[in-house]
């Protein structure tokens, strides 16, 4: 969609502009953590855009999807199930951002969510065979600990530096 509109700037003057707004939909991620071995799982995929940039055939990536009408605890619910093959009850938001909101309307709900692979893990040898489940990969929960602390620490330096 392109949106003209006036926007007034730091002298006082009034300009017109122009922008081109992409909506997307709103979605979800979560990092699944195994708290007995310190690890997180992450899925293996093709994503094409990413494929056709940089000819990665199969991108490491956090488990993630569309909302598509659902909340985010009951989507995140799901891809984890559909991606990874385990059934998790429990889910811990920890924020929402927009990731480009100079062009594209999509928030994106962060989780984390702890996983028992003796008591959740949900058929999934049935889903492997079926070609729903993605390869996923194990990682060690302290190298990306850093990366969230950091992740946080920005989005509460951004909410007090903008106001509305």
């Amino acid at each position: 969609m392109s949106v003209s509109y006036t926007q007034r700037r730091r002298d006082g003057e009034h300009q017109q502009r122009k922008r081109e707004i992409y909506d997307s939909g709103n979605s979800a991620v979560v990092l699944p953590y195994d708290p007995a071995r310190k690890t997180v799982l992450l899925t293996r995929q093709l994503r094409l855009p990413i494929f056709l940039h940089d000819g990665q055939e199969n991108v490491l990536e956090a488990c993630a999807g569309k909302l598509d009408g659902a909340t985010a605890e009951e989507r995140i619910r799901k891809e984890i199930e559909e991606e990874l093959g385990y059934r998790i009850v429990e889910v811990e938001r920890l924020f929402e951002l927009y990731v480009s909101p100079a062009s594209i309307v999509e928030k994106i709900f962060f989780f984390i969510a702890p996983i028992r692979p003796h008591k959740e893990f949900a058929q999934a040898a049935e889903s492997r065979r079926r070609g729903k489940i993605s390869r996923w990969s194990r990682r060690p929960w302290r190298t990306l600990r850093t990366g969230l602390r950091l992740a946080r620490s920005s989005m509460q330096k951004q909410s007090r530096s903008f106001s509305i």
